[in-house]
């Protein structure tokens, strides 16, 4: 029996998968087990968790325990659900978050990026219009149009100098509508915001062409990261639950428990600092999204059959063109294709 129920755990951990394992059941385990023997111990006046009554035996396991292996599932099945629902909770990202519980930090921030980047933000707007002028534009028009591109770019080349004097890494994008109140969102903002600034790609609409283009060992990096994020504010929103609950039902019970009162304290404390670190842990995989468009962006240009640009002016115009494209079907600005090369062309010179 023993080894049936080992057996059965194994094969369902197996093909639920390693983030399952990781990011769902182990902060599941760890959050029924601290309402088990805290919230739920008689010592602090509570009554056990037991499934299926006190007498219940299932191979090694009892009533008692059996629910700190079996309620975890559930509980982490839920959180692979409501997996995106919580990243953008600590992001900042609803509506109802910005206008009422983190109204303050969404003011401040949208002060700091207005009073630290609105020139910056007016220098691009109007450099990414003169970009779109040049696409569509006659020869003479052309020659104009690029003439105020460069001298756009001198301008924000010396805004951009002036900012890294004050703040050498950014903590936020420089576009009002996607600053966002909390830290981790802001850095969200910021991986989406790196290849538009930098080549006028529309990451979402870019980001899942690429991702299926990148080699395994970048795909790896980047899953690794965000499994460890997952993980980590997974466990930010149990210990948060289990730290208001504990405050509550420890100073509703009679006596007054301390004790769980204190544990719920400390939770909260932990939830915090492991949100920190879950800030720490976006940075870096930030840095591995953002260099994945830097390195590979080239590819998906190539299944598009188009060529890649020379100048970083034509090839953030050609970007927006993709992305009028994908997005509403706006072919007709798009370069030739470049033609499909012949089995005669593909075939290697026979040497001398």
């Amino acid at each position: 029996m023993e080894l049936g129920i080992s057996s059965a755990l194994r094969t369902l951990f197996e093909q639920l998968g390693k983030s399952f394992f990781i990011s769902g059941y182990l902060p599941a385990v760890l959050f029924v087990a601290l309402n088990q023997y805290l919230v739920f111990s008689t010592r602090f006046g509570g009554r056990s968790l037991v499934l299926f009554g006190p007498d219940f035996k299932l191979g090694p396991f009892t009533g008692d325990n059996l629910a700190t292996v079996i309620l975890p599932l559930f509980l982490a099945m839920l959180l692979l659900a409501f997996n995106t629902l919580i990243v953008k909770f600590f992001e900042g990202a609803f509506k109802w978050q910005q206008d009422f519980f983190l109204r303050p930090w969404m003011a401040a921030n949208r002060n700091r990026c207005q009073k630290q980047y609105g020139r910056l933000t007016t220098l691009k707007k109007e450099y990414y219009k003169q970009l779109a002028q040049v696409a569509g534009s006659d020869k003479a028009e052309r020659s104009d149009a690029l003439d105020k591109v460069v001298g756009l770019r001198l301008q924000i080349q010396a805004e951009n100098d002036r900012l890294e004097q004050i703040e050498p890494m950014p903590s936020m994008p420089y576009r009002l509508e996607r600053v966002r109140p909390t830290a981790l969102g802001n850095l969200f903002a910021l991986m989406e915001e790196y290849p538009y600034d930098r080549y006028g790609i529309d990451a979402v609409a870019i980001w899942p062409r690429l991702h299926s283009l990148l080699p395994d060992a970048v795909k790896a990096d980047i899953s690794n990261q965000k499994l460890l994020l997952d993980f980590l504010l997974n466990l930010v929103t149990l210990a948060g639950i289990f730290g208001v609950e504990g405050i509550v039902v420890g100073l509703v019970r009679t006596p007054i428990q301390h004790a769980l009162v204190g544990a719920g304290v400390g939770a909260l404390i932990v939830a915090w600092l492991l949100y920190r670190a879950a800030v720490g842990v976006t940075a870096t995989m930030g840095l591995f999204v953002t260099s994945a468009f830097d390195f590979y962006r080239g590819a998906v240009l190539e299944k598009l059959g188009l060529s890649q640009p020379p100048q970083v002016e034509d090839e953030q115009s050609l970007w927006l063109q993709i992305a009028s494209f994908l997005r509403r079907g706006e072919g007709f600005k798009l370069p030739p294709r470049r033609p499909a090369a012949t089995p005669a062309e593909k075939k290697p010179a026979p040497s001398q």
